[in-house]
């Protein structure tokens, strides 16, 4: 009867909800992760915070990462571009109709794959120090046995992961908020 219907209708609202949520909470998750790749980087993997927001322990740079995301995207306006897709979401698809799963599948896949290529892009910079840094100690090591150059390695490696933190945090802030402009919402997304 008209009790089925108007459940259909509620059941059918909450999952387009939760699925545009999911695309939009997933989007922070790019900033958490690019943290993790710094903080795997640069040695701060084994000191850890209380993250509030999931209650348990995240890395420094992941932690502070994840609230800068958070900041930039209430502060630039990003989040008017969530509420104007909550309302286009209602064109797009009309009150009561569930959403095609298939579509919601691939739109979910696309994304899940561009927050993985932009947590690397953001923590490129740092990520390739790293690697150079590891690298020359590598070299170090091979060419002075004598000398313990890991431990050496270890106060490098953080400042440089520090510092390049410090200095490419505009150009990842930059990347971050075109990325959520071109991705933020699961419906909104435009097929390739």
């Amino acid at each position: 009867g008209q009790s089925s219907v108007m459940v259909y209708m509620v059941f059918s609202e909450l999952l387009i909800g939760i699925l545009m949520a999911i695309g939009a909470r997933l989007f922070i998750t790019a900033m958490s992760m690019a943290g993790d790749i710094i903080s795997f980087m640069s040695g701060f993997q084994t000191a850890s915070l209380f993250d509030p927001r999931t209650q348990s322990t995240s890395t420094e740079p992941a932690l502070f990462l994840t609230m800068v995301g958070t900041v930039i995207v209430l502060t630039s306006g990003l989040h008017l571009i969530l509420i104007q897709a909550l309302v286009e979401s209602y064109t797009k698809i009309p009150v009561g109709q569930v959403p095609p799963m298939g579509d919601v599948n691939a739109a979910l896949v696309r994304l899940l794959m561009d927050i993985f290529v932009v947590g690397v892009k953001l923590a490129a910079p740092v990520l390739a120090a790293g690697f150079l840094v590891y690298l020359g100690f590598g070299v170090l090591n091979r060419l002075v046995p004598q000398v313990q150059s890991f431990f050496v390695a270890m106060p490098v490696n953080i400042m440089v992961g520090v510092l390049l933190l410090g200095v490419g945090l505009g150009a990842m802030i930059t990347l971050f908020q075109a990325q959520v402009i071109q991705h933020a919402i699961l419906f909104n997304q435009e097929q390739p």
